[in-house]
């Protein structure tokens, strides 16, 4: 009879998960960065699709189309959305003429979630995480330091899967809330100037957002907030979806990147 051998001594066996160990603490970061990027960028190619389509659909309907994308919404008897889903899915809709009520949902359109770490931080008027009001030129780690400038759409119709009652127990009804939004007229063009929506890697626990990477910079006025982001532009003349990136921010979030 004869023994199987192996082609490997027990030592080099060893020696070989060890420089595995090795490589794999080495490149565990580097992974999770790729994958925390990912989600950012998939979350910012999600939104721009449906702003397109939204776009798209307010041009051959001939009717206002808003896109949908609550954040911590206004909802009545104290109820709220779960956290899980605060900042992080957006919906298309029919809006009146004002863009700020809705009106109905869009044949077959369901929520839609961006990818899990990826988060709506800011829909406004200017690039990035804008700090505060009153011509503030900084950026800022709290997306909620500068308030939505609206138009708010009210009548939102949240379903109560999505909602929780004041005391932290599930919904047991639908409710209505209002939403943050973008809203296409028949001509195609946003109902306003240009418009921003700043798409980054955080969680929302609490009242308060957490940011994996805070951008970290000695000049203020450079300090862009959360560095891991993505900022669609939609142009409010052509239309036009751009992407832009943290590095290519201006200094002052007032000026046009």
């Amino acid at each position: 009879m004869h023994r199987l051998t192996s082609p490997f001594t027990l030592v080099e066996l060893m020696v070989t998960m060890v420089i595995t160990s090795i490589l794999f603490a080495l490149f565990l970061p580097l992974f999770d960065t790729i994958v925390s990027g990912n989600s950012v960028s998939a979350g910012a190619r999600l939104v721009g699709t449906n702003v397109g389509i939204a776009r798209q659909l307010a041009q051959t309907s001939r009717n206002h189309v808003a896109l949908v994308i609550p954040g911590d919404p206004t909802l009545p008897g104290g109820r709220r959305l779960d956290d899980d889903y605060k900042f992080a899915m957006v919906r298309l809709a029919y809006v009146d003429n004002d863009g700020t009520t809705f009106e109905g949902w869009l044949e077959d359109s369901k929520w839609t979630f961006l990818p899990t770490g990826a988060l709506t931080l800011q829909v406004d008027d200017h690039v990035g995480i804008k700090k505060g009001t009153g011509g503030a030129k900084e950026y800022t780690n709290d997306p909620l330091e500068y308030p939505y400038p609206g138009p708010t759409i009210t009548n939102i119709p949240y379903d109560d899967w999505l909602c929780v009652e004041s005391d932290g127990t599930p919904a047991n009804s639908n409710t209505t809330g209002t939403s943050r939004g973008i809203t296409f007229r028949p001509t195609g063009k946003p109902d306003h100037a240009s418009r921003y929506i700043s798409i980054g890697e955080s969680v929302y626990v609490g009242n308060t957002f957490i940011h994996k990477k805070p951008w970290q910079v000695s000049d203020p006025e450079k300090f862009k907030g959360g560095a891991n982001q993505i900022t669609i532009k939609i142009n409010g003349f052509t239309s036009a979806v751009s992407y832009i990136t943290p590095d290519r921010y201006p200094d002052d979030p007032t000026e046009e990147p």
